[in-house]
């Protein structure tokens, strides 16, 4: 698939199966994070692979609790939507992939995004979904995964097959009749 296609289709992934990922398709997913373009010539990033249990329970716990908090802190008693709080991607995910940036470096929140979209859109082109998460307070991760003071955590990325069917297939005579509604082209009667 070219890249365009890829932009173009991308879907965030929330509801992972629980369908096994080759090892071999997230290294090179991880890969990708590493041939983004970088500011100043300087590698800022870290990148941390996670597959164990136990560690993306803690994750989703810790993750949890401070998304709740921070809600509760929020909400003045106008905001009846509040965004949901709960992570089950976290655990549902085969991979969590933590990215962490070298704190102080120049164009270091630039090289970051880029990296996170390099890495899901090598995600999606191994045929896996994702999610760029990117927790409200992201300095839990720190003590979590014991990272260094020195690297900054900005997202977790959850990578694996979709529990839905992300990418429905219709012959040329839906997809087209569906455009034209969309569009406008047609109205109900």
């Amino acid at each position: 698939m070219n890249i365009i296609d890829l932009i173009k289709n991308y879907q965030n992934v929330t509801s992972f199966s629980n369908r096994a990922v080759d090892k071999e398709k997230i290294d090179r997913i991880v890969k990708a994070v590493h041939f983004s373009p970088v500011g100043a010539d300087k590698t800022p990033l870290k990148t941390i692979v996670i597959s164990k249990s136990e560690i993306k329970h803690k994750l989703r716990q810790t993750a949890e609790q401070i998304e709740r908090a921070y809600q509760l802190g929020m909400d003045d008693g106008k905001n009846s939507s509040a965004s949901n709080w709960q992570k089950s991607f976290l655990e549902e995910a085969p991979y969590l992939v933590i990215i962490c940036s070298l704190s102080g470096q120049p164009y270091q929140a630039a090289t970051t995004w880029l990296s996170l979209g390099n890495l899901m859109m090598a995600a999606a082109d191994e045929g896996l979904g994702s999610l760029c998460y990117a927790p409200s307070m992201p300095t839990f991760l720190r003590k979590v995964l014991d990272i260094p003071p020195k690297y900054m955590p900005i997202a977790i990325v959850p990578i694996g097959y979709s529990a839905d069917e992300l990418f429905p297939w219709y012959n040329p005579a839906e997809e087209k009749m569906f455009r034209g509604l969309f569009s406008g082209r047609f109205s109900w009667h």
